[in-house]
């Protein structure tokens, strides 16, 4: 699957250090969903992770399968227009606050 990339999307694909390899896993297996303006975003869900995992060469997606957690906003003329991490995902790796309560 070949698109063509804004100058947006290449300026963000290198400052958010994101592999042309995992660009492509996302943009052939992942979930998509329209988005404002007619673009299309795909991101990787549960079932996308399985479509990659039994489509692709284990050692491929097993090498990338930690670094999918971002989306690609694709606008109406199939070209990439941004690509962003996912902050959702992240939330849940952040640890939560200590209050120390005998303090008071």
């Amino acid at each position: 699957m070949q698109h063509q990339m804004t100058d947006h999307a290449q300026v963000r694909i290198q400052q958010r250090g994101i592999h042309p390899d995992a660009l492509e896993i996302v943009l052939r297996y992942g979930s998509s969903q329209r988005v404002k303006g007619g673009s299309k975003s795909y991101y990787m869900d549960a079932p996308a992770h399985q479509r990659a995992r039994l489509s692709l060469e284990s050692d491929l997606y097993l090498r990338f399968a930690d670094k999918l957690g971002f989306y690609v906003i694709v606008g109406d003329d199939d070209a990439i227009v941004t690509v962003a991490h996912n902050h959702r995902e992240r939330l849940y790796h952040r640890r939560k606050p200590r209050f120390n309560r005998g303090l008071r």
